[in-house]
């Protein structure tokens, strides 16, 4: 539940940052141990941010933080192509390519939680197919997650804290397992 802006107890901000330290801990856990080696681990990629064109929705502004191997332009030109709908590619000076984008993609959706909204597409070719007997229908849309409620700048500070910090701090073995003192803080950050 977000509380800022709200006029509440410090013990209750305290509860709401400790929700959110144990979501970020649960995202970069599920990543790390669990997942085994795997060419997609060891793999270099982007953090991208879109935004939405000012009519796309009413109202409030949307931004778009996803992964990919390929470069953001490419990759928003297929998101183009198969949903039918136009980005703007939020320029960031410090994009890089990078080890474990994959597990910083979590720990930003961890993150950014309660501003998260889903976005159902219906133009997009890859809906759902349901089984009836002989006959293949196209059912519901396809729900995209990816998107955020909150402003660009605030999309730029969290995708580069956690892009800055996993390259600087390589929590991570070659083989995609957590090295044991950001797996120690991880576990003991989960007791206090």
């Amino acid at each position: 539940e977000a509380i800022e802006g709200k006029n509440v107890s410090q013990y209750a901000r305290l509860r709401a940052i400790r929700a959110r330290l144990d979501n970020i801990c649960k995202a970069w856990g599920n990543t790390s141990i669990k997942l085994p080696r795997t060419p997609a681990i060891e793999d270099y990629g982007y953090i991208y941010i879109f935004r939405s064109k000012p009519d796309a929705f009413p109202g409030s502004k949307y931004v778009k933080i996803g992964k990919t191997k390929q470069t953001p332009e490419k990759r928003r030109k297929q998101w183009e192509q198969r949903c039918k709908f136009e980005f703007v590619h939020i320029e960031d000076k410090k994009d890089k390519r990078f080890l474990n984008y994959h597990a910083v993609e979590r720990i930003i959706q961890a993150e950014l939680y309660n501003e998260r909204r889903k976005y159902k597409c219906n133009e997009c070719v890859t809906k759902h197919d349901l089984e009836l007997g002989e006959e293949s229908v196209k059912t519901t849309p396809t729900e995209h997650g990816e998107w955020f409620e909150i402003p660009e700048e605030k999309a730029l500070e969290v995708v580069n804290k956690w892009r800055d910090w996993f390259i600087e701090n390589e929590p991570y073995r070659p083989d995609g397992t957590l090295r044991a003192r950001w797996l120690w803080k991880c576990r003991a950050g989960s007791y206090w």
